[in-house]
């Protein structure tokens, strides 16, 4: 893997158009995440190989089931109140990470990094990502994006220290399994939730026909 400074402006296209290669670019916001990125992956001791194999030994669903319960049990989670009701006015994500968060405005410079890899959920594993606060280990994100590309062909285009974004082919096409992907999500990475749409039901609605992932994680 090589990180660059890049030009911005239409590096999502390039990202986007490089998806089905093995040779891909990844977004990885400013200087500032892209140092933090390298530092993460100087400090971790597991190789990318032995994070992919672990991650073949982890069931997402019986990891999706677990999570659940743990939130029951540790946060006093109450379902009814999470879900909410679905909305009127539906917000979509747009991708964020080539630009700067206060202006919305793009990037005059960009960190990318480029990498070469067979399949899209082996991505966290190269760059040692997760296993801080809420957010899962490496071998838990490839796990999940395994079974998240193998359902909705759903790409990962950019990652900074605390950002994940995906391009998605095949998103959910009706609320049944918008709400099914969301509660997914939502165990995945409850920041979304919890410091953004506030509900299962509202990030359920943005997920519904779209083709754009955001996760964060504070």
């Amino acid at each position: 893997m090589e990180f660059e400074e890049a030009k911005g402006g239409s590096l999502l296209e390039e990202a986007i158009s490089k998806i089905r290669t093995n040779e891909r670019l990844i977004i990885c916001g400013d200087i500032e995440a892209q140092e933090l990125l390298e530092e993460n992956i100087e400090c971790s001791e597991e190789t990318t190989d032995s994070i992919l194999e672990n991650a073949l030994e982890i069931s997402s669903s019986n990891w999706f089931l677990s999570r659940k319960e743990e939130y029951k049990e540790d946060f006093g989670m109450d379902e009814a109140e999470v879900i909410g009701v679905w909305p009127q006015n539906i917000s979509h994500q747009s991708f964020v990470l080539d630009k700067n968060i206060s202006t919305n405005e793009l990037l005059e410079k960009v960190a990318v990094a480029k990498i070469v890899v067979n399949e899209s959920w082996a991505i966290p594993a190269i760059f040692k990502y997760g296993g801080w606060n809420e957010c899962p280990d490496p071998e838990v994100h490839c796990s999940i994006w395994k079974y998240w590309q193998s359902k909705y062909d759903a790409h990962i285009i950019g990652i900074s220290n605390d950002t994940i974004e995906a391009k998605v082919f095949n998103p959910p096409a009706t609320k049944e399994q918008a709400m099914e992907l969301a509660w997914e999500q939502y165990l995945y990475c409850s920041d979304i939730v919890d410091q953004g749409v506030e509900s299962i039901s509202n990030l359920a609605a943005s997920l519904l026909n779209h083709d754009k992932w955001f996760f964060w994680w504070d």
